[in-house]
């Protein structure tokens, strides 16, 4: 499945990228990160700033999907719940 990325001044493409699973859910981090969550229970952390993918992470969710991230900050680490 594909995650894409619109200018809001132009409301044209600016970038897609290709993820692992159907998208179920999506939030912005710190740093201009998107992190995604998807049905197979995995996730994908996106930079916004430099465009590109920083990490997937398979199967980090003990059930199937991923329909909800919120994210927390824990001694200078990002923690997904």
């Amino acid at each position: 499945m594909k995650v894409n990325f619109w200018s809001k001044q132009t409301l044209s493409l600016i970038e897609n990228f290709d993820v692992p699973g159907e998208v179920a859910s999506m939030t912005t981090a710190a740093n201009e990160q998107v992190v995604v969550g998807l049905i197979n229970g995995g996730i994908a952390i996106i930079d916004a700033g430099k465009l590109q993918i920083l990490r997937v992470l398979e199967r980090v969710h003990t059930g199937t999907v991923v329909a909800c991230i919120a994210l927390r900050q824990m001694n200078k680490e990002v923690v997904v719940t």
